[in-house]
């Protein structure tokens, strides 16, 4: 159920104006509200409109009386026009499926017919085979008798049987097996020793390995201090960024660093170098992607701030392009003391990640995220989402966009007291989501979820913009 949504200021300030040309203009605004796609709009419209049908001002309350009943009269012939087409469809359907039954069953007669003829078929070979091996059993016995009555003449007396083979004597029989025996001995004692020098290998644990590129550095993560500047240098034989993990590109350049945190709380990496443009990757402990950045507000160093849970997480320091040289990681941890900026009460089951300004963020949905409805504590929205912190020092011009190729991304800005301050369904392009606003100085909460429930990874990026 689509909520109310609060009227923009200066459209607000023209309806209660004193002027009234400014309310009729005002009224044709919310007529043009009213016919839009935002259905929190066209409620708050609606009820503009219903009030100022009762203005003082004749053309006022004309204009709004006369827009009211072009809508109305628009919306009663949609539901007549939907209910005549639900009926043209049920027709259609049962039509369809009159066809479909008649259909099973001319087909199911049909193959009754085809069983029954193929049983009499059947019974008919059966019955000829039958009389064709009685008369082939005939013929035999005829062609035995005859044989035999020839046997009688030629012998002048009863036929005699011939003697049996000697292989089939018993004697010969017992024999051969006696002088098999030793022979059969010398097998199974041959197979025994063979036997005995054959076995299964020797079992060798498996010992995971990363790849060394020729000539270059093992790709084995080096370890990170938390709260520590690590310097190192970036060469041409280092490895890539794809033998570190799947989801790299190419062959450029990498160093592959490791941390291991012990506790919940926000993890800061900062990448610097006068050598080339530093790119940052962090990684889980499956060498799945978590956040990526580039360039941390306008520089050509690079920042991800984000807030992990206990666990090993990669590091990836590169350049953006094929340069080398010498760089600063510089590693800062905060464990965390508090849930998250208010509204924390509302949810505590569910997580709070960081978002910064010049940072994306990829993350994956899934079923078993919070729904809405636990992240504000109220509501019935059941579509799941993550919800994130976003600090601002100073007052900024902010655009967040949400996209994803496996959902209908949809973005939700809240104050830090869980009041809504602006919502977006498709305003990125296509069905990506986006909100632009001024935010003063504080915190905010930001929803990224997905229409309909639905699951699968997304991009979340926010930036200063004009």
């Amino acid at each position: 159920m689509p909520q109310p949504v609060e009227l923009d200021p200066g459209l607000r300030e023209a309806i209660q104006s004193v002027i009234v040309d400014a309310r009729v203009r005002a009224a044709d605004e919310l007529n043009r509200l009213l016919r839009g796609r935002n259905k929190g709009l066209a409620l708050t419209a609606h009820a503009e409109l219903l009030k100022l049908r009762d203005d003082d001002s004749r053309r006022v309350s004309a204009a709004a009386d006369s827009f009211l009943s072009a809508f109305e009269e628009a919306e009663r012939l949609a539901r007549e026009r939907t209910e005549a087409e639900g009926q043209a469809a049920e027709r259609a359907e049962a039509e369809r499926r009159a066809r479909e039954q008649a259909e099973r069953e001319r087909e199911a007669r049909e193959r009754a017919e085809q069983e029954r003829l193929a049983r009499e078929r059947a019974e008919a070979e059966r019955q000829a085979a039958a009389r064709a091996e009685a008369e082939r059993l005939a013929r035999e016995q005829a062609e035995r008798d005859r044989e035999a009555e020839e046997r009688e003449k030629d012998v002048g007396g009863p036929f005699q049987p011939l003697p049996e083979p000697w292989y089939k004597n018993p004697k010969v029989v017992s024999a051969a097996r006696w002088a098999a025996f030793p022979f059969v001995c010398i097998l199974v004692m041959i197979w025994a020793a063979l036997r005995s020098n054959d076995g299964p290998p020797p079992y060798t644990p498996y010992t995971p390995s990363y790849s060394t590129p020729a000539g270059g550095t093992s790709c084995v993560p080096r370890p990170l201090e938390l709260n520590r500047t690590t310097s190192g240098t970036l060469t041409s034989g280092a490895c890539t960024e794809q033998q570190i993990t799947p989801q790299g590109s190419g062959g450029i350049p990498a160093e592959h660093h490791r941390v291991t945190l012990t506790e919940r709380g926000t993890l800061t990496l900062d990448l610097q170098s006068t050598a080339f443009d530093a790119y940052l990757m962090l990684l889980d402990a499956s060498l799945r992607e978590l956040a990526r950045n580039d360039d941390h507000a306008g520089s050509r160093d690079a920042r991800i701030s984000l807030e992990l849970g206990p666990g090993n997480y990669s590091v990836v320091a590169r350049s953006l392009g094929p340069g080398v040289g010498a760089y600063t990681l510089i590693t800062n941890f905060t464990p965390a003391r508090r849930p998250a900026p208010e509204p924390p009460q509302r949810g505590p089951e569910c997580p709070w990640w960081t978002l910064e300004l010049d940072q994306e963020i990829r993350m994956t949905l899934s079923g078993s995220d919070c729904a809405v409805q636990q992240l504000l504590g109220s509501g019935a929205d059941n579509d799941r989402a993550a919800r994130y912190e976003l600090k601002l020092s100073r007052r900024t011009p902010v655009v967040i966009d949400m996209r994803s190729t496996d959902f209908d991304p949809y973005l939700i800005l809240l104050d830090a007291n869980g009041n809504q301050i602006a919502t977006d369904d498709d305003g990125g392009g296509g069905l990506n989501a986006r909100i632009q606003r001024t935010l003063g100085p504080g915190a905010y909460v930001v929803l990224a979820k997905a229409l309909e429930s639905r699951q699968g990874t997304y991009f979340l990026h926010a930036r200063a913009g004009p």
